[in-house]
């Protein structure tokens, strides 16, 4: 699903990127985690993503991200992914620890695992992954263009070449909030390389010739001052 990395420059180890860090490092997982009881979050940000191939395959995905101004961790919520449950799945990165916890419900169940980002595969699967994922947003032109995504200023920024063609709708407005989602970019065992990048990605359409894919990203709900809680309890088995 290469087609899908370009959504990771978006809070990239909180959305596809670390799902697949899961579902293809499950020898570095564990189910012998000890997590907070109760991790708390300052803000959030809702976003709808939306694929279309050649193929008529169509895929919609829901994450929710939460962020902590002073913790060093963040949230994720998901829904519409295969593989992650009834209830969808839930996940924190703890980056000062380098662990990321997964939180799902199977068949009325709670499951909870764990991973280790310094362990040597893991980190083996990061560098990979990386590498794959890395940007020079310098490249990105600002068109002139401007738009309001939920009562925020954004600006349109453009990349095109022979296969592919992105566009991305990016704001500062707020002060300094959106370095709080993008903290994740900025630590050891982050997935993403986003040279020049700042603000915050609210809204990105991209056409890729060569794979005949569409996608379609679009920030439907940001709070930047709404506490909320995510609790492991019962998922981890002590």
């Amino acid at each position: 699903m290469n087609y899908l990395k370009p959504f990771s420059i978006l809070l990239a180890a909180t959305t596809f990127q670390v799902t697949s860090l899961f579902a293809q490092a499950i020898p570095g997982m564990s189910a012998d985690c000890n997590p907070k009881e109760v991790y708390k979050f300052d803000g959030s940000l809702t976003m709808k993503m939306s694929t279309y191939s050649s193929n008529h395959d169509t895929t919609h995905i829901t994450a929710k991200s939460f962020i902590s101004k002073t913790e060093k961790y963040m949230g994720m919520s998901m829904q519409g992914m295969a593989g992650m449950g009834e209830g969808g799945m839930n996940m924190v990165l703890d980056l000062k620890d380098s662990i990321t916890y997964m939180l799902m419900e199977i068949s009325g169940e709670k499951h909870g695992m764990c991973m280790d980002m310094n362990s040597p595969m893991v980190k083996a699967k990061v560098k990979e992954m990386k590498g794959d994922s890395s940007f020079d947003f310098t490249k990105y032109k600002k068109t002139g263009n401007t738009k309001k995504i939920l009562g925020y200023n954004c600006e349109e920024f453009k990349y095109q070449d022979k296969n592919k063609t992105q566009i991305f709708w990016i704001t500062k407005d707020g002060g300094d909030w959106w370095k709080a989602f993008n903290q994740v970019w900025n630590n050891d065992n982050g997935l993403v390389t986003a040279k020049g990048f700042e603000g915050m990605l609210l809204a990105m359409q991209m056409t890729d010739k060569k794979q005949n894919v569409n996608m379609n990203m679009e920030v439907t709900e940001l709070n930047i001052d709404k506490p909320s809680e995510m609790s492991t309890k019962d998922y981890f088995k002590k």
